[in-house]
């Protein structure tokens, strides 16, 4: 029981900072679309004005484009609203990607007996598949979301989704967070796992800001336990894992040094509105 009660603190005090995150963006949307300060406005009303508001932005976009257009001017920028669209999503939306790769990877390690249920939530797992994700390119990232895709398909079509846009684990994850907030104590799994995936990136964005990570190593060596050397077996056996099954067919970089280029991987969840909201 001593040893959960730290993990406990530590999971709630980033669920905190989770909610005063979320509440500082959103006073900064309620500010940018409402004209005089209304504290009274819902989340629902201030997220139905925002709607209306980026409608309006585009329409004018829109029409300067097609300004842009009509007098042909190329400079390598966006020439439609579609392609403007499509640039912003690729530009800060790659955490969904992540999110989905995340789910598919822990359902994956659990399936196959490399990790179990009560292993899955541990710093370790996220440390792994982190890494591995920072080792992927672009190409081999789209591949093994198609893969998940598939495999999403297979085990219920209905649910399948062609794209990792925002998934089921998200809404659980912030349903979890506003159960906590309400005072429940109850935790998902989904909700650990989200928990320990911010903990990751959140480390990742505190070592860039000092001094970067250069070796897998050193990287692993952030990841604190009391059984070094049992972590740094499950981190192989899972890394190890991941590669056979994602890169079966292809060659893979198995150097023992790799380089990393730490990415920033800002992990955004969705907020649950309560009724009294809507």
């Amino acid at each position: 029981l001593q040893e959960v009660e730290p993990r406990v603190a530590k999971r709630r005090l980033s669920q905190a900072r989770h909610r005063a995150a979320l509440a500082g963006l959103f006073s900064s949307l309620q500010e940018a679309v409402l004209s005089q300060p209304d504290n009274s406005a819902s989340k629902y009303q201030v997220l139905r004005k925002a709607k209306k508001y980026i409608q309006e932005l585009e329409q004018t976009l829109g029409s300067l484009l097609k300004m842009k257009e009509s007098f042909s001017l190329e400079d390598g920028n966006p020439s439609s609203l579609e392609e403007v669209r499509e640039e912003y999503v690729k530009r800060h939306f790659s955490n969904h990607r992540y999110l989905y790769f995340y789910k598919h990877t822990v359902d994956l390690l659990i399936e196959h007996g490399i990790v179990c249920t009560e292993e899955a939530p541990l710093p370790v797992v996220s440390m792994a598949i982190s890494h591995l994700w920072q080792e992927l390119s672009e190409e081999q990232r789209d591949s093994i979301l198609q893969y998940c895709s598939q495999r999403d398909f297979l085990l219920d079509p209905k649910a399948a989704c062609q794209e990792p846009k925002c998934t089921d684990s998200d809404v659980r994850d912030s349903r979890g967070n506003s159960e906590e907030a309400s005072g429940s104590s109850v935790c998902t799994l989904e909700e650990v796992m989200f928990e320990d995936a911010f903990d990751v990136a959140a480390g990742f964005l505190d070592t860039n800001e000092t001094q970067g990570m250069s070796s897998q190593s050193s990287a692993f060596a952030s990841c604190t336990s009391e059984n070094p050397e049992d972590d740094h077996r499950l981190y192989l056996q899972i890394t190890d894992f991941l590669k056979s099954l994602f890169f079966a067919n292809t060659q893979f970089c198995q150097e023992e040094d790799l380089q990393f280029d730490y990415e920033t991987v800002m992990l955004r969840c969705t907020e649950t509105f309560d009724d009294e909201d809507l």
